[in-house]
């Protein structure tokens, strides 16, 4: 018997470990992530969410705001994964751009129990390559320039150098 409580024992520390891993992830994961009861009621936000939105779980579970909950009653009306991108509005007010997917987590009897939303903030990316594109098109813009600049200098040179009689 003790064998056996020997083998339990080390199973049930194995399983603690490996649940210790998946929480670390989920805590310190950049991105947000949110997880909703069957209800679609959010239970859980990880730090990341608390920087991108500026809500606390506090704030979440007072009613304070309703962040992400069209896409969470749109997930459980339709039972499937939702994936998009949209403009929401932070605790400030201040515009934020993320890429959203949110999945059906699932029991072994195939019911639903909750759901996970993972949410990537698109902000900076989206300005950085707006940012960029101007640059390329005012690159392109002064390329053109320059090339104009050089075909104005030629044909000046040749309107000021006559053509040489051929004899």
């Amino acid at each position: 018997k003790t064998h056996e409580l020997k083998i339990k024992n080390k199973e049930l520390v194995s399983e603690k470990l490996e649940l210790k891993k998946l929480s670390n992830a989920v805590t310190y994961n950049s991105n947000a992530i949110f997880i909703a009861n069957k209800e679609g009621i959010i239970e859980y936000i990880n730090p990341a969410y608390e920087q991108m939105t500026g809500y606390s779980f506090e704030d979440i579970k007072n009613g304070k705001t309703d962040l992400f909950q069209t896409e969470i009653n749109y997930l459980i009306k339709n039972k499937f994964t939702l994936c998009g991108q949209g403009v929401y509005e932070n605790k400030n007010k201040e515009q934020f751009i993320t890429k959203i997917t949110i999945s059906i987590i699932k029991d072994s009897n195939y019911k639903v129990t909750s759901y996970v939303g993972v949410c990537e903030d698109m902000t900076q990316k989206i300005n950085d390559d707006r940012l960029l594109q101007e640059k390329q098109i005012l690159l392109l813009q002064q390329s053109k320039m320059a090339s104009m600049g050089e075909m104005l200098g030629n044909i000046a040179h040749q309107w000021r150098q006559p053509l040489s009689v051929i004899s």
